[in-house]
């Protein structure tokens, strides 16, 4: 996982992300290390978002 910058509060460049890599059960599943996106003005960046919503995930299993 990265690790912040020398600058000790800035943000990574990059962070873990559960990606769906294509349509199925959990199994479509990866774990990833992609670039953290850019904030926009006006938006906000949670600091850590430690949840998984099951219903998009249910969604995807093949019937």
């Amino acid at each position: 996982m990265s690790q912040p910058t020398a600058a000790g509060d800035a943000a990574p460049a990059t962070m873990r992300a559960v990606v769906v890599t294509r349509p199925g059960g959990l199994d479509a599943l990866e774990i990833k290390d992609v670039p953290v996106p850019v904030r926009k003005p006006g938006w906000v960046r949670p600091a850590v978002a430690g949840r998984l919503s099951w219903g998009p995930v249910s969604a995807r299993r093949p019937p």
